[in-house]
């Protein structure tokens, strides 16, 4: 049924497109020869009319010489010049039969008519005025309506020596000359004559029947004269006419030149005729060729039909040997090597599809079939590696060398852990080991191979070492899906990185971990959008006086069910799940709002807000920023923005722009946490800084110890060098807030100062604060002690 349907199909294709080409060759032809026989006849009906106006013109010669005699005889000037009535109207008479005119009129000076010889039409005549533009020299034919009639006149001058009156001879354009011109011309002629309102046809060489058409054709919308010929539908006949209306003296008279478009493409219909009668023999012979084309191609088709079936089936070893034709002999011959690539192409996919292309390793696919076939095994451990810093080791090196290095750690764990039931690259940078051990005996051995790369790893030219991290899970009894199993592999090595532990295997309490962190992430989410977090703020004081100078904005999160989340938890959290963008947002939109709030009460003071490395290269970060200025009328010297070293590093250039913009704009800048990261002085001096504070690591014990004390007075020294102000956040003691009054730190932060406290108690504290601060200076005063303050308070 197939092979039948596709002969049918064959058949058809090859008649229509038979059809098709001769169909548009007749169109075409047709067309063409049509327009050819509608453009000839055009030509002839122009030279028509180029020849009925020579046959006017010779008519209008004629009267000009029969003028020129009559005005020449001297009696009939006497009789003119003597106003002869008699005398004059046989002269005319006369005169006009001689030449066969139809009718001669002479006028007085004035252009009145003296005698004519249509008396019976003297009314008409009277109306015929002599043209406007005559003169004594030029003899100028021109044409009138004259009782319904259409004549042609000449007008010549009667001289005594000067003008006595003119003279008009002229001819009726009548059927004969009608006749005549059909006859000169070969196209049909009519006069169409408009006067008082009314058309009528005065004479036509047209047929009977076609002179019924009402107006001939000439109503509004009809041809108007202007020398192109168009087509014209009279009496259900289709004309093409040309008309050309003619200098009138009074009324309207048209020459129509016509030929009839029906007689002219009787040889078009004889074409038509003969090429669909061609196209119909060629399209019948289409038929029967496709006929026994689609036959002949039956037989070899059959066989590949049946051979794709099987090659469908899965069957790729028999061969195909057809005959029939040689593109049928090269098709099979196609086909069998299209098989041998098929087997060829499906062993390198299902090879593609269980490795890594790089390494030749299993890759998780394959890991996870073939830990499911070793479900019977007793005992059976899987540890995932994961490189550290790998991103560095191809920045520093490319990643041609990383790739290298990739392959040499594969081949190093081959070599390592002969006795592993599988090793495969799990990840861009992570392989998986399982073995048959307890998780115990798993770390031992993956502890081992940790140390012994530590030592470095050949890799080409270079030993580059390895810091690896090990997540470990043992698949227990009641075992779990393999996927399940490798997931709690993928747990210990998250808490591996969490905890900054090498090695670490799974435990149950991980899970209810990693749970909690999604749920935290989740609900950060949702307090974010609900607007549940709230700020606390802590203040920052003059070291030598502890007078208010700013207060850093904190932000705090109280879980209805889990009650507070620390912030060393969930910020951590929001920067991994990229959430800190709108924490940043909303801890900005909350203190900006805070402080217009203030300066409305009279309260302005500086806050500080700390942005991560996330928000130093979003581009949003500072158009946002002063739209909330903007917006709460907040200027931009009470915002103080707190970056770490490490925010800065990770986009240098990108956070170095965006800081320059908004230190233009007045808003400064402080670098937070300063000494644990890793920017350099040169770094440090191109940015728009204001402040350092210095890491509370480096302020808890710097009354006792000398190593923090050097590195505090230093960097105390470095920021004042660069014009910067020193601050120490984490002062908990009067003996640390003593030893930083001697190293030179500008100001303090920390608990001994006060804890973070609500925007609503800010005012109030700020108030007693400098209250406090009077009192111990006016105390002073009056002991006389005022010079010796610095080294007294807070002592």
């Amino acid at each position: 049924m197939r092979v039948r349907s596709f002969k049918n199909r064959l058949l058809i294709l090859i008649v229509t497109l038979m059809a098709l080409a001769q169909g548009v060759t007749i169109v075409l032809a047709l067309a063409d020869l049509s327009q050819r026989v509608q453009d000839e006849s055009a030509r002839q009906l122009l030279a028509s009319r180029v020849l009925l106006d020579q046959l006017l013109t010779n008519r209008a010669t004629q009267l000009d010489s029969a003028s020129r005699v009559l005005v020449a005889d001297f009696a009939f000037r006497e009789a003119v010049a003597t106003n002869d009535h008699d005398t004059i109207l046989s002269a005319l008479t006369n005169h006009a039969g001689r030449i066969n005119a139809d009718m001669a009129v002479i006028y007085d000076v004035e252009g009145q008519p003296i005698a004519n010889t249509l008396e019976s039409l003297g009314t008409a005549v009277g109306r015929l005025s002599l043209p406007e533009d005559l003169t004594t020299d030029a003899l100028t034919p021109v044409y009138a309506v004259i009782d319904q009639r259409a004549y042609e006149l000449v007008f010549a001058p009667v001289r005594a020596p000067q003008v006595i009156g003119w003279v008009a001879l002229g001819f009726r354009l009548d059927a004969a000359l009608a006749e005549l011109l059909k006859k000169q011309s070969g196209s049909d002629v009519s006069f169409v004559v408009q006067g008082g309102g009314a058309q009528q046809v005065v004479v036509s060489t047209l047929p009977a029947t076609v002179l019924k058409s009402p107006d001939m054709g000439m109503s509004d919308g009809a041809p108007d004269g202007d020398g192109v010929p168009r087509g014209m539908l009279l009496n259900d006949q289709e004309y093409l006419t040309l008309r050309v209306p003619l200098d009138t003296q009074n009324g309207r008279i048209d020459l129509v030149v016509q030929r009839s478009l029906d007689e002219a493409m009787q040889q078009y219909r004889q074409m038509r005729l003969a090429l669909l009668l061609i196209g119909g023999a060629a399209l019948l012979g289409a038929i029967v060729v496709a006929w026994l084309t689609g036959r002949s191609a039956i037989r070899p088709l059959s066989k590949l039909v049946a051979a794709a079936q099987r090659v469908e089936a899965g069957d790729y070893q028999r061969g195909i040997d057809v005959s029939g034709g040689e593109e049928f002999e090269q098709l099979a011959q196609t086909f069998n090597t299209m098989q041998l690539g098929i087997r060829e192409r499906e062993a390198r996919i299902v090879q593609q599809a269980n490795h890594d292309a790089l390494t030749g390793l299993p890759n998780r696919t394959a890991l996870r079939n073939a830990l499911r076939q070793q479900a019977s095994m007793p005992t059976l451990s899987v540890a995932l590696l994961d490189i550290q810093r790998f991103r560095d080791i191809n920045a520093s090196l490319g990643h041609s060398m990383g790739d290298q290095l990739l392959c040499a750690l594969a081949e190093y764990l081959k070599n390592s852990c002969g006795s592993a039931v599988q090793i495969a690259r799990v990840g861009a940078d992570q392989f998986a080991v399982a073995m048959p051990l307890h998780d115990s005996q798993m770390m031992h051995r993956m502890l081992l191979l940790s140390e012994e790369l530590q030592q470095g790893l050949p890799v080409a030219d270079l030993r580059i070492n390895i810091n690896l991290l090990v997540g470990i899970s043992e698949w227990r009894a009641p075992r779990v899906a393999v996927d399940d199993w490798l997931r709690q592999a993928d747990v210990a090595l998250l808490e591996a990185k969490e905890h900054g532990s090498a090695i670490t295997t799974y435990q149950a309490s991980h899970d209810a971990e990693h749970r909690r962190r999604i749920m935290l992430v989740s609900e950060l989410r949702r307090a974010i959008a609900e607007g549940s977090l709230s700020l606390m703020y802590q203040p920052l004081v003059q070291m030598t006086n502890r007078d208010p100078v700013s207060f850093e904005a904190l932000v705090r999160w109280t879980h209805p069910t889990l009650g507070p989340i620390s912030p060393a938890e969930f910020i951590p959290l929001a920067e991994r799940a990229s959430v800190v963008g709108d924490l940043t947002r909303w801890v900005l939109g909350a203190a900006i709002t805070q402080l217009g709030q203030w300066r409305k009460q009279g309260f302005e003071t500086e806050v500080a807000i700390n942005l991560s490395a996330a928000d130093m290269t979003d581009p949003a970060l500072v158009p946002n920023l002063l739209a909330l200025l903007r917006e709460h009328d907040v200027p931009t010297r009470q915002l103080i923005l707190e970056v770490t070293e490490s925010a800065i590093m990770n986009d240098p250039q990108l956070a170095a722009q965006a800081m320059q913009q908004l230190r233009s704009l007045g808003i400064r800048f402080a670098i937070d946490d300063f000494g644990t990261g890793h920017s350099s002085l040169a770094q440090l001096h191109a940015l728009p800084v204001d402040e350092l504070k210095i890491d509370r690591a480096f302020i808890m014990n710097v009354d006792t110890s000398a190593s923090n004390a050097a590195i505090v007075q230093a960097t105390t020294e470095l920021g004042h060098s660069l014009g910067l102000k020193v601050v120490a956040e984490g002062v908990e003691t009067p003996e640390v807030w003593s030893a930083l009054l001697r190293l030179g730190c500008d100001l303090v932060q920390g608990y001994f100062i006060s804890r973070p406290m609500p925007a609503a108690a800010v005012v109030e504290w700020t108030r007693n604060q400098r209250m406090n601060l009077s009192q111990v200076i006016h105390d002073a005063a009056q002991d006389g002690t005022l010079s010796d303050i610095r080294s007294r308070f807070p002592g």
